[in-house]
């Protein structure tokens, strides 16, 4: 649920589409939130794998990029860090990237060494992003 300002949500997290370039990395993003939801006693799932066409056309950073994580002055494994600090670092980085026009992210997984996420924010200008539904889509437990 975003504010009215639509920055934030209540959680004080940014409103973003979370993606995986693979259903492995998707698989792995989805067992470390059970992980979560399980050590706090919340429900989870059942849940589908479906896949998202995207068209990116401008303004994405990719924070995979060893250039980039150096003119940003991080690295994958902080990327990849849990903890509040850690979680602080990204929202900064987030905000430099927002700044900068950029509202499309490729960035590193915490749970899949290797894989690569894709974080699009719900204000990215229409112009630069493009969604469709994909062919896919699987009932997983």
């Amino acid at each position: 649920m975003l504010t009215a300002r639509g920055r934030w949500n209540r959680a004080g997290q940014y409103g973003c589409l979370y993606l995986a370039l693979t259903p492995e990395g998707a698989l792995a993003e989805r067992e470390q939130f059970a992980a979560q939801a399980a050590l706090s006693g919340l429900p989870f799932g059942p849940h589908e794998l479906v896949s998202i066409d995207v068209t990116i056309v401008d303004g994405a950073l990719d924070l995979t990029d060893p250039a980039t994580q150096r003119r940003f002055g991080i690295a994958t494994d902080q990327l990849r860090a849990d903890g509040a600090a850690a979680y602080e670092r990204c929202r900064s980085i987030a905000d430099i990237a927002r700044a900068e026009g950029h509202f499309v992210l490729f960035v590193p997984s915490a749970p899949l060494d290797g894989a690569t996420n894709v974080v699009i924010y719900h204000d990215v200008p229409p112009a630069s992003c493009r969604l469709s539904a994909g062919p896919d889509r699987f009932p997983i437990a």
